[in-house]
């Protein structure tokens, strides 16, 4: 009796969730031993997998065996480090059913179960596939001698299907004797393997076996390289890249050149990986091998592992190179990393051939070596003419203001244009760094006033690009001198600086210079400082732009002004484009400017964006202006074309008939003399957020009905057009008498669900809609398009027709 109260209290204290802080190992125990439910029984299995002793093992074996508590049973034996949980799991072997024995092979190959050798030895026989394959797999997994005897002595026996698991098993047996040590058991494991049909296992084997060779590895692995066997040399390129040692690095590194080109590539690769620079003597001569692609792996190697001594060889490579293996031999001299690097580089340049001199100068460069700077800028200054141009790009990526006297000299004595422009080229590129415009500026405005005319105006465009009032005063000066290459080159250096204090400048120079071009040249850098002045103050921009229209007399740069205008959201800028829109010459741009600038304000000014619309689609005659203005007011205005002025009779309806058949039952609205018709007014804008939506049902009520609506539709012209309806529910559409659509449902309303193509004619045309109503809403909207669904200009409607 206290035997049963004890289990009933531990099942209710189970309800609970913090039954699991004041449970007993034997509270646990009585109830894996009673007639409790499934769920609790799982749940004290978990319990005794925290708490159990081996006092709880007799009663988790019992559950070994049951099919639906085994899992739970296992989890809970699994981690438990007694002896008596392991014999328990090798006990259940003989009585378990198939499903539940592989699960407890698996628990006992968790375990480590070396008790259980004997038993998972005579199950690699059994007629169970799964149990079978779990059994070798537990084998491979607890490892041992009498594993490995039993696994051998299988594969003479076991079926077609277990000796894959047999092999993985053995396989995996040989990993742990090679991590205890054991590197030759390990490796007469692996030689058994080398002959098998599966790629798979033979170049595990091969791995194992170049990874118990010891010192002999290295070797062995190349072995594997110069077969023809696939998985061999996939398992010896895995390995190059682990076996340790300078002398496994010479060894593979020196045999490169007896390999096809293809295994160069990836052994070049491997040794990249192993990053030892023992590798280089044996990877430069691949730098000058026949095949590009070896040439390129073996750049790239070098550039990971490379010290000072492959400087010189990378450069050769690139002196005498195009393509990829020039791009990969440059690529390998910016990427030597090291102190030393740059140091050797400068030692080698005056003694190297004027390729590698090249070579070498371009890579100082490019590797923003600043110390180079003063060797860099002396050999400029030298007679070193063939190299000046590689000098002075180099010296474009890493000097600073500093030279900036030093370059303007040699700027200021250059014997030709070319020497002459590069220089222009490396003093821009400084100035463009710098931070401090008035060293940069200093001595250029000193040799500018002295200086030969083509270096003085080479220098007026390297100030161009100088901020500072000295700059600014030079250039002005300058475009009054009266040597006209001077004065060209002074003004296009302001047409080209984008400097926004000479614009004063460039408008008088707009006006005011003595030839065409250079006015031209004047407001067209003007316009292009305005593009750049996005973030100045609305109002500044659009006198910036009124100032440079007035100054722009022809189409060119009238244009660009257009251009301009769109990017300040402001309905003044729509009264400039509009200034515009009768000229012949830029009309188009200017419609298309007041129609962008129209979007940029139409958020904040919806009302003036669709003024601006409205007036140009009266005047406008360019087929894409007019569209794109269209389609924007369209945007703009969803109600547009919708028409919402209407007369409205009825409710009709005839006793018997419900909607459908009052369809077509006619009413007098739609005989041809409908004087007795009473038409009333029908409100619009009646629901909110929609004024093109009609509601009949709050005008006249009713259900099984119908109602007709009348409105004129006054044309300029005689134009195409289709008409877009919705209704709830069906109607009938007559356009001067006939009839243009007829749909007879029942539907809520959907917007343009029905479409009808007409013809408006000059002057005022009838509109005529019969509208059927089955119950609940009772609705209408009509809206007049162009045929393609553009906004139609040029009607207006009416109650009646107006004189």
């Amino acid at each position: 009796m206290k035997r049963i109260l004890l289990i009933a209290t531990t099942l209710v204290s189970l309800q609970s969730p913090s039954h699991a802080a004041d449970a007993t190992e034997e509270d646990q125990i009585a109830i894996l031993q009673s007639a409790a439910s499934q769920q609790q029984k799982d749940a004290a299995c978990a319990q005794l997998k925290r708490i159990g002793t081996a006092r709880s093992v007799p009663a988790l074996a019992a559950l070994l065996t049951d099919d639906q508590l085994s899992h739970s049973a296992r989890y809970a034996l699994e981690s438990m480090p007694l002896p008596e949980a392991g014999a328990a799991l090798v006990g259940a072997l003989d009585n378990a059913s198939a499903l539940t024995k592989v699960g407890i092979i698996i628990s006992l190959s968790n375990r480590r179960e070396t008790a259980a050798l004997s038993a998972l030895a005579k199950l690699l026989a059994d007629s169970d596939f799964a149990t079978a394959s779990s059994a070798a797999v537990a084998l491979g997994k607890i490892g041992g001698p009498q594993a490995i005897q039993a696994l051998k002595a299988a594969r003479s026996t076991a079926p077609a299907g277990i000796q894959p698991a047999l092999t993985n098993a053995l396989l995996r047996c040989a990993e742990q004797l090679l991590a205890s040590g054991d590197k030759a058991a390990a490796s007469a494991i692996y030689q058994q393997f080398l002959d098998s049909k599966e790629q798979r296992f033979r170049t595990a084997a091969w791995r194992g076996l170049i990874l118990s060779a010891g010192k002999n590895a290295a070797p062995l692995a190349l072995k594997a390289l110069s077969g023809d066997d696939r998985p061999a040399c996939l398992a010896a390129l895995q390995l190059i890249a682990e076996i340790p040692g300078n002398s496994a690095t010479r060894t593979v590194a020196g045999a490169l050149s007896s390999l096809p080109p293809a295994t160069q590539v990836a052994v070049i690769v491997a040794l990249e990986h192993r990053g030892d620079a023992a590798a280089i003597p044996a990877l430069l001569p691949s730098t000058k091998t026949s095949s590009d692609t070896v040439r390129v792996a073996a750049l790239r190697a070098l550039a990971a592992i490379g010290d000072t001594s492959v400087i010189a060889p990378l450069a050769e490579a690139a002196a005498g190179a195009k393509g990829l293996v020039l791009e990969a031999s440059r690529d390998a001299l910016d990427r030597l990393r090291g102190k030393a690097i740059a140091k050797a580089m400068l030692v080698q340049l005056p003694s190297a051939p004027a390729e590698v001199q090249t070579e070498l100068i371009l890579s100082l460069g490019r590797r923003r070596e600043t110390s180079a700077v003063p060797t860099l800028l002396k050999l400029a200054e030298s007679s070193m003419e063939s190299q000046r141009a590689a000098l002075l790009q180099s010296l474009a990526l890493t000097a600073d203001e500093t030279t900036m006297t030093d370059l303007v000299r040699l700027l200021t004595n250059a014997g030709s244009d070319d020497v002459r422009d590069a220089v222009e080229k490396t003093l821009l590129a400084i100035c463009s760094r710098s931070k401090r415009s008035e060293i940069c500026a200093a001595p250029m405005l000193k040799a500018a006033r002295s200086a030969a005319t083509p270096a003085r105006c080479a220098l007026l465009r390297v100030l161009g690009r100088i901020a500072g009032n000295e700059s600014l005063q030079e250039l002005r000066a300058a475009t009054r001198d009266k040597d006209s290459a001077v004065q060209d080159a002074a003004i296009r250096s302001l047409a080209d600086a984008g400097r926004p204090d000479a614009m004063p400048d460039l408008l008088t120079l707009a006006r005011e210079a003595p030839t065409l071009s250079h006015r031209v040249l004047a407001l067209r850098g003007y316009w292009r400082v305005v593009s750049l002045s996005d973030k100045r103050p609305t109002a500044e921009r659009l006198k910036m732009c009124a100032a440079g229209f007035a100054a722009s007399q022809r189409p060119e740069e009238q244009k660009l002004g257009l251009i301009e205008l769109p990017k300040i959201p402001d309905a003044d800028a729509i009264k400039l484009a509009e200034s515009f829109i009768t000229d012949n010459a830029v009309r188009a741009e200017a419609g298309m400017a007041i129609v962008q600038t129209a979007r940029s304000i139409a958020t904040a000014h919806r009302t003036a964006a669709k003024a601006a619309l409205t007036k140009l689609l009266a005047t406008v005659s360019d087929a894409a202006v007019s569209e794109a203005a269209e389609a924007l007011l369209s945007e703009l205005e969803p109600a547009a074309g919708h028409i919402t002025v209407w007369l409205v009779a009825g409710p009709y309806s005839e006793a018997g008939k419900n909607y459908r058949a009052l369809f077509d039952t006619v009413f007098p609205p739609e005989q041809p003399d409908a004087k007795q018709v009473r038409w009333r007014t029908l409100p619009a804008g009646t629901s909110a957020g929609k004024p093109w939506l009609l509601d009949l049902l709050k005008f006249l009520g009713g259900e099984q009905c119908v109602a007709y609506v009348r409105t004129y539709v006054h044309s300029d012209k005689q134009q195409p057009a289709r008409l877009d309806i919705g209704s709830d529910d069906g109607l009938k559409v007559w356009l001067n008498g006939a009839l243009v659509l007829a749909n007879n449902i029942a539907r809520p309303i959907t917007p343009g669900s029905d479409k009808a193509a007409i013809t408006l004619k000059h002057g005022w045309n009838t509109l005529l809609l019969k509208i059927t109503q089955n119950n609940m809403g009772w609705e209408f909207c009509v809206r007049i398009v162009k045929p393609d669904g553009a906004p139609l200009i040029g009607f207006r409607t009416e109650t009646s027709p107006a004189p």
